[in-house]
């Protein structure tokens, strides 16, 4: 006798989980660049519609028209009697029909952005078909996992850790996208180009996993359901709720910024992991799965990001699979009735265990033939050139999916031609033309003839927003009061401020600015020039004090280079030697002038002065200091420090301090072991404080010192001679018998 509520319930929740798909939709398309949204889309509906008529010729027949070890039976379209209690057949078979689409659409989001159209819809088609069907059936359909007691609610294993699986297959044999990994194997990030899209599509999915999860109970009759039905909807809204918080906190602490993207994944981590025992979990256990699942979504991306190297776009792997796994397990440790931390032992576990296993082991080794065979035939992934256009172009004919929005993609400035493209200028004539033509060129503009220069010149201005105004009104005071002003990205050679992208380092971090356009020409341009070059030089001194804005707490410096040649001699006042270091001085002064940067040479006054307001930095902060002048009877230490100076002389540093405890400073020693494996200027600001990052940066001034030492070769060759021929004689001698 079917039962009305139990209908209407089941039937609700169908359709719940079939918007699902629009959820998947949304947050693919989010979290993959534009150039790729329409083909996304069309992912997301065509595995729905090739699922649900495979499902019904023959996928349903295999999960449920029989009750074998293995497989259900053959009962193309349904045409079997089925005893589903209070259920009519239809009910059920729309209700496991959106599962099955559920599961093919997660290997849409691992393998974006390179797969050929027709072979997504082959493989899932093959999902459809052959492969979601008998695992099912273990689980669900009275299989051999279902007989030994295997538990899975709602399908952490049977809908998500079979699309994880598949996923995490497809992306490994498919390759990263062009660009993922530069030459050395390093991640790069590959920004998703709408986080608002993404993060709709999470909330729908939330919104209908209350059907995912509460709808499998195809029934609401009876309190103990209604009971049951209740408690899985708040066990899965907890875990959910919880593994936010987990990956928002973890993406905090590891990366300096919460991750958007990765805490929206820590929330479809937190549903996943919660639905395979969300019906045998009390909600403390509900809690700390949801919290685990939030940490493992995290790491699981740097792993499968920067040791495994399987480019994931969307994190589906980490969310679906490694996490369809974690709340299979969890089954075994927090179900009340059986787990092991409720007293049940390892039995419970162990049958968990061996279903994953077995799960794992079905699903790599059918879509590896089926991928392989896929591969071989139609192909799996696009060309260089239709990746790097895009696939809404060459594989669906659509110029943009957003015609008549302007769409900017950050990783086109990325387009490096030694890093990005894996082109390079030792190996540019193996590179396929679709590399060569990605990456950047570098013009140069021919300067404008004498005899054409019509007197009208325009200066273009980039800067930031909030300091716009005092720009305009420092423009205005010189007469300008026509200007063009237009809100643009971009970034310097400093490549932004070092953001994290899902773990990875952006390497072009695109910053809001204002290019403030003037046309002039009664106005000198070198008095516009100046008046710029003047207000940004105050902003910069306002600045070393105050923030930037009152939302960002970035400090700019004000940045001083020294060089100092220092000659061993014994004779210091010979003519010869002060003439080598003049001559030496003289050379650097030339370098550095051919290279824009023109070098003033100290006197005693400027020498005296420094070094004196560094040692006294707390005196210059109050404004209590007072510059010194250089006395030529006195030495220079007596001139720096005043006479009430402390110097105390600790393990790992030196402490000046004045006795009235006005001013001190500390110097610190840092050789060679603090710095890594590598050093370069370009690393500098992640040693001393990165300026686009306030908790990142040394709150005081500071001086750093680097000191180069220039061997003389000569006598370094002479020196190393005189080893190699004591070395060479020692093995001749009875000792080199001892002594190697």
């Amino acid at each position: 006798m079917y039962n009305s509520a139990d209908v209407t319930w089941t039937l609700v929740a169908a359709f719940l989980v079939f918007f699902m798909q629009a959820g998947f939709a949304l947050c693919e398309a989010g979290l993959t660049r534009a150039k790729n949204t329409g083909n996304i889309l069309m992912k997301n509906m065509m595995d729905f519609c090739i699922g649900t008529p495979c499902y019904w010729l023959v996928g349903f027949g295999i999960m449920f028209a029989g009750s074998g070890a293995l497989i259900g039976g053959f009962d193309p379209f349904i045409q079997g009697s089925y005893d589903f209690g209070t259920l009519p057949v239809w009910v059920y078979a729309v209700f496991q029909t959106v599962f099955c689409a559920t599961a093919a659409t997660i290997v849409s989001g691992s393998m974006a952005e390179r797969t050929k159209f027709s072979a997504y819809c082959c493989y899932s088609a093959a999902i459809s078909l052959i492969v979601y069907p008998i695992s099912g059936h273990w689980i669900w359909g009275g299989g051999w996992l279902a007989q030994l007691g295997f538990h899975d609610f709602a399908g952490s294993t049977a809908v998500h850790f079979v699309g994880g699986v598949t996923a995490c297959l497809g992306a490994w044999m498919l390759g990263p996208r062009i660009g993922k990994y530069n030459k050395a194997g390093k991640a790069r990030a590959i920004p998703g180009h709408n986080l608002t899209a993404m993060a709709l599509g999470v909330f729908i999915l939330w919104f209908c996993w209350f059907g995912f999860n509460g709808g499998s109970t195809v029934s609401m009759t009876g309190d103990d359901t209604m009971v049951s039905a209740g408690l899985i909807c708040f066990n899965t809204n907890l875990a959910a709720a919880l593994a936010t918080v987990a990956a928002l906190i973890v993406s905090w602490v590891r990366y300096g910024k919460p991750d958007v993207s990765l805490t929206f994944n820590g929330a479809l981590a937190g549903l996943v992991a919660i639905t395979a025992g969300c019906d045998v979990v009390d909600p403390f256990g509900a809690a700390i799965i949801g919290i685990v699942a939030g940490v493992l979504c995290i790491f699981s991306v740097e792993f499968f990001d920067n040791v495994a190297k399987i480019d994931d776009p969307v994190g589906a792997v980490s969310v679906h699979c490694m996490n369809g796994a974690w709340g299979t397990i969890a089954v075994g440790l927090f179900a009340t009735e059986g787990g092991l931390f409720y007293g049940g032992g390892f039995a419970k576990l162990g049958i968990q265990l061996l279903g994953i296993v077995s799960v794992a082991a079905w699903v790599l080794a059918t879509m590896f033939i089926i991928f392989t065979v896929i591969k071989k035939t139609i192909g799996l992934r696009v060309s260089e050139k239709e990746e790097i256009d895009g696939l809404d172009y060459h594989e669906h004919g659509l110029a943009s999916a957003y015609a008549g929005f302007a769409i900017n993609d950050p990783t086109y400035a990325e387009l490096d031609v030694n890093e990005n493209t894996d082109l390079g200028e030792d190996d540019i004539t193996m590179a396929s033309p679709e590399k060569v033509a990605a990456a950047v060129k570098v013009v140069k503009d021919t300067p404008l003839p004498a005899e054409l220069d019509s007197g009208m010149h325009k200066v273009s201005i980039i800067v930031q927003l909030a300091k716009f105004e005092t720009l305009k009104k420092a423009l205005n005071d010189i007469g300008v009061t026509g200007m063009t002003v237009t809100q643009v990205m971009g970034c310097g050679l400093q490549k932004g401020s070092g953001e994290k992208y899902r773990g990875a380092e952006v390497d072009a971090t695109l910053l809001p600015k204002v290019k403030v356009e003037v046309v002039v020409s009664k106005i000198p341009v070198d008095k516009i020039i100046d008046t710029a070059t003047n207000w940004a030089a105050e902003n910069l001194v306002k600045g070393a004090v105050e923030q930037l804005t009152p939302q960002a707490p970035v400090y700019p410096r004000h940045w001083r280079v020294w060089l100092t040649i220092v000659v061993p001699t014994t004779k210091p006042d010979d003519e010869e030697v002060r003439e080598k270091v003049l001559t030496a001085r003289r050379a650097i002064s030339a370098v550095l002038e051919q290279a824009g940067l023109f070098m003033g040479v100290w006197d005693a006054d400027v020498l005296v002065g420094t070094a004196s307001e560094i040692l006294n930095a707390q005196l210059v902060r109050s404004g209590d200091f007072v510059r010194p002048s250089a006395n030529p009877f006195e030495p220079p230490s007596v001139q720096v420090m005043k006479a009430d100076t402390e110097v105390t002389v600790e393990k790992h540093r030196i402490r000046f301090e004045t006795l009235d405890r006005k001013s001190a400073v500390h110097a610190v020693g840092l050789g060679v072991e603090h710095y890594g494996g590598h050093i370069s200027l370009a690393l500098t600001s992640q040693m001393l404080g990165e300026l686009g990052r306030g908790g990142h940066q040394i709150p005081c001034p500071f001086l750093f010192t680097c000191i180069i030492a220039v061997l003389d070769s000569a006598s370094e060759r002479v020196k190393a001679e005189g080893h190699r021929m004591r070395a060479l004689q020692m093995s001749h001698t009875p000792v080199s018998q001892i002594s190697p």
